[in-house]
C-alpha cells in the first residue's frame, strides 16, 4: 500500500524513460544483443510508449489523460516498474553468464596443461604375451558370433501396440521437461520480460479505444 502511494508521485513518462535507458544498455552486452534481440526489444517497447502516447504533449500525453484515475495511473507504474526489474535482471544474468563462461575456459586451460598425455614418460601398459595355455573362459559371450539374442516377436494382426506408444508419449514428455530445465538464466530472464511486453501491448490496444 505504501509502494502504491509513493508510485502516484511517478509519472508514467519517467518510469518509461528508465526502461529506454536501461534496454539501450542491453544493446551494449553481446549476450543480450544476440540476434538483436535487445536492439527489437527496444523497439517493440518504443511502440508501445507511442501507441499511447506517453511522451506526448502535456495535455495529451498518458499521465495527462489519467491524471483522475489514480488506480489507473498505479497500474501502468506498477508494470512498468516491474519491466525494468525485468530488464535489470537480464543485465545480472548476462554479466554472471560472461563471469561462469570465463570461469569455464580457464578450467579448461588449467587442465590441459595438467594434462598426462604431454608427459612423454607416460605409456600404454604392454599388451599380454599370447600363451597357447591362456584361458578364453573370461570372453563375453557376445563375441561369440553363435551366440544371439532372443528372437524377434512375430508378426500379428492382433498385436497390441499401446505399450509402445506410451512409451513413445513418455519420451516426448521427458525430452520436453529436459528441454526446459536446460533453459539458462538468461534464457529464462529474456523469456519473462518478453512475455511482460506482450501483455503490455495488449493492455496499451484496450487503453488506446478507451483513452481516444
Amino acid at each position: 500500500m505504501e509502494a502504491d502511494a509513493a508510485n502516484v508521485g511517478e509519472s508514467i513518462a519517467d518510469v518509461a524513460e528508465q526502461c529506454i535507458e536501461a534496454l539501450k544498455k542491453c544493446q551494449e552486452s553481446p549476450s543480450l544483443n544476440e540476434d538483436d534481440w535487445a536492439e527489437e526489444t527496444l523497439t517493440k517497447f518504443r511502440f508501445w510508449t507511442s501507441t499511447l502516447s506517453v511522451f506526448g504533449d502535456e495535455n495529451v500525453s498518458l499521465d495527462a489523460k489519467l491524471a483522475l484515475q489514480r488506480d489507473n495511473k498505479i497500474v501502468f507504474v506498477n508494470l512498468l516498474k516491474t519491466l525494468l526489474n525485468c530488464i535489470q535482471e537480464c543485465q545480472k544474468s548476462a554479466e554472471e553468464e560472461i563471469e561462469h563462461d570465463g570461469a569455464d575456459i580457464a578450467r579448461s586451460e588449467e587442465q590441459q596443461d595438467c594434462s598426462p598425455t604431454d608427459d612423454a614418460d607416460v605409456k600404454d601398459p604392454p599388451a599380454r604375451p599370447f600363451s597357447p595355455w591362456s584361458d578364453d573362459s573370461n570372453r563375453s559371450p557376445t563375441d561369440d558370433p553363435d551366440v544371439t539374442g532372443p528372437p524377434a516377436r512375430p508378426f500379428s494382426p492382433w498385436s497390441d501396440d499401446s505399450d509402445l506408444s506410451s512409451s513413445e508419449s513418455g519420451d516426448e514428455d521427458d525430452s520436453k521437461q529436459a528441454s526446459d530445465h536446460r533453459m539458462s538464466p538468461l534464457d529464462s530472464a529474456k523469456s519473462d520480460l518478453d512475455g511482460l511486453l506482450r501483455h503490455l501491448n495488449t493492455l496499451a490496444q484496450v487503453w488506446a479505444k478507451v483513452l481516444n
